[in-house]
């Protein structure tokens, strides 16, 4: 008997994926989801994390984000960002939409919904997780969730793209340099979020000098506790390049992914502007994209 084949599907995953990421509103939906999560604080005052912010960056090692590390070979997990590039694929018809929406709708009842309020209002974790997972079972998905692992998810990806923004760096990279004593790392990184006071990555650093008065270094702590990062819809830009090289996809020409996310050229005037950010973008990281872009 002849071995039973598998029909190949008709695009790559990495092709398909590359198409939607840089598909029209997708595109510019991506850049506009990007500068929201670098302007906008997250209100999670309500569910403290239940480890260091350190432990959910390196947690994302081991997810997508592992391909911003200088040492990283690719995009990991490509496979759970194919699948929501496929649902972004379909949500672009109305009709299409429409049969993924309403059954969503239906799965939602007003009880549950008054139920997951009534536990977000007391801290109720483990309620909200059972209820979520109802709801989910109810829809016929065998899936776990699990609230703290959203959140530590999430505080942990903004940081990293924070970073990336400002620093051009993986968090991972402050982080282990933190661990090593490295002041400047220490500061570098309350800068970018509050909670790494609280840190085991930086007690060393902290203990050092308490116990040696480093009055030099308080008074720069001191700095970096009031410091607000300010971002620019030039860095939501610059972290959407970073994914699309880290992704190692195929690219389209630097003229076509313009007139996609900047067809006015409102964000970059000038006849080069664009072509020039990109290209340092680029340079900035020790991305190999695996298709240039020419």
């Amino acid at each position: 008997m002849t071995p039973h084949r598998r029909n190949k599907p008709t695009l790559s995953t990495l092709k398909f994926v590359g198409r939607v990421v840089t598909w029209d509103w997708i595109a510019r939906s991506l850049v506009s989801f990007f500068h929201a999560l670098l302007t906008e604080d997250l209100r999670l005052e309500r569910f403290p994390l239940q480890a260091d912010l350190s432990d959910w960056i390196e947690r994302l090692e081991k997810r997508p984000f592992g391909a911003f590390s200088r040492m990283g070979s690719g995009w990991r997990g490509v496979r759970g960002l194919w699948h929501c590039c496929q649902l972004l694929w379909t949500l672009r018809e109305p009709n299409s939409a429409n049969e993924i929406i309403y059954p969503a709708q239906k799965l939602l009842l007003a009880k549950d919904r008054t139920e997951l309020e009534d536990c977000c209002r007391i801290r109720d974790i483990a309620g909200l997780n059972l209820r979520c997972q109802k709801i989910l079972e109810r829809a016929g998905k065998n899936w776990r969730f699990d609230l703290q692992d959203c959140i530590g998810t999430l505080r942990a990806a903004q940081v990293t793209f924070r970073c990336l923004a400002l620093y051009k760096v993986n968090p991972i990279h402050l982080i282990e340099r933190a661990r090593q004593g490295d002041q400047p790392a220490v500061l570098e990184l309350v800068k970018l979020d509050k909670l790494f006071l609280t840190d085991a990555c930086i007690h060393e650093v902290l203990r050092k000098t308490a116990v040696e008065p480093d009055f030099g270094f308080w008074e720069k702590l001191s700095g970096a506790i009031e410091y607000q990062a300010e971002f620019t819809r030039r860095h939501a830009f610059q972290v959407y390049f970073y994914s699309l090289f880290a992704l190692g996809i195929e690219l389209p020409s630097v003229f076509q992914l313009q007139s996609t996310v900047d067809p006015q050229g409102s964000e970059f005037p000038g006849d080069y502007a664009f072509e020039k950010f990109f290209e340092r973008r680029r340079k900035d990281l020790t991305f190999l994209p695996t298709a240039s872009d020419s």
